[in-house]
This record gives structure tokens, sequence and C-alpha cells, in this order.
């Protein structure tokens, strides 16, 4: 009696067991393994591959603009945008000159920073440090609360070029409150455009 218990323990584990809900689950599973490694590759290669290329594309939404140059370079395993020189209506002077371009933020209106815009070159100084930042008119800028304009994206910026102009052209300065509530002054300086040495 003992030897055909043991046996039927034994024989328990070599008997095949077609579950059809457990078959189903598993093929459930698997498929979405497979669905979030697909989208995660390809937000891996929007991210890493095709950056120059949507900042391109960003620019070139804006009526009557024309991406004069996009500066880049091989970050292996993508790229990265250094620089993007923008024409607003397509000639060589109405002109602005994006460092560090990234498509969403040019999209959403953050991180829309200007080294250049027409005949200027844009030096903004922040109180306590000695070497210039770029000038972000982004909203989520160190001086959006106190600029005079609110962009939200960089269809916006081109718009506004004007407006932009005349605003650095008057080497502006005033104060802001930091991120950590302190009072700290800016001022914007403006020089001929190359003369800065970028």
């Amino acid at each position: 009696m003992q030897q055909s218990s043991d046996q039927s323990i034994l024989d328990y584990g070599t008997q095949r067991r077609w579950n059809p809900r457990r078959l189903l689950l598993k093929a459930i599973a698997s498929l979405a393994l497979i669905v979030v490694a697909w989208f995660s590759i390809d937000f891996a290669w929007s991210q890493l591959f095709k950056d120059e290329v949507d900042v391109r594309r960003e620019l070139e939404s804006i009526p009557g603009g024309r991406v004069i140059n996009v500066n880049y370079f091989d970050d292996s395993p993508g790229t990265k945008v250094i620089s993007a020189l923008l024409s607003i209506d397509g000639g060589p002077i109405r002109t602005i000159g994006f460092r560090a371009p990234h498509a969403y933020a040019l999209r959403c209106g953050e991180g829309m920073l200007i080294d250049d815009i027409g005949p200027y070159s844009i030096l903004l100084y922040l109180g306590g440090e000695p070497w210039p930042q770029p000038f972000n008119v982004g909203k989520d800028g160190e001086l959006a609360s106190v600029l005079p304009f609110k962009f939200n994206n960089v269809r916006d910026v081109a718009s506004h070029y004007e407006e932009i102009v005349a605003f650095v052209a008057a080497n502006p300065s005033g104060t802001f409150s930091d991120s950590a509530g302190n009072v700290r002054t800016w001022r914007i300086e403006v020089r001929p455009r190359g003369s800065t040495g970028r």
C-alpha cells in the first residue's frame, strides 16, 4: 500500500496537465511584455537618435521661417543639439540663435535659450555670477516673472521678434526672486553679433 502511494506521488510530476486559462494568461503576459519592450525601444530611439530632426521639424513649423543651421554632435548612442539658427522670415537678417534647443521645450515654451537675436548677441548677467547666462524666454526661465512677455512655444517667440529685439536693445536690468526666495539682480547686455566669441 505504501508503495503504490509513493508511486502516484512520483507520477504526479510527470503527467501533463493542460489548463487553457493558464496558457491564455501566459500568452497575454508575454504579449504585454513585447508591447512594453516595443514602446521602450521606440521611446529610447526618439530620445536618442531623432533630437536633431525633431528640433529642425519644430523650428520649421514657424510660418515663413527657415532653419539656417542646426549644430549637433554625435553623443553615442544618440545626437545632442548644441545650437540652432532660425530665420523668422526666410532672410539673413531677422534671425534667432537658440542654445541647446530641445523639440519638446520649443513646443511647450520651456527652456528656450536665446544667444543671438537679429544684430545682437545677448549676455544675461544674474547677480552674484561673473559669467553670462543664455537668455531663457521660456516659462521656466529665471526671469519669467519679470519679463514683459510670456511665450507658449517657439512660434510665439518668432511672432514677437520685434518686441524681444526692442527689449534687449535697451540693456534692461532689475531684480527677481530665485527658486530659494532670495532677491537677486539681473541685467542684459547686448553686443554686436559675433563680438562675444560665441
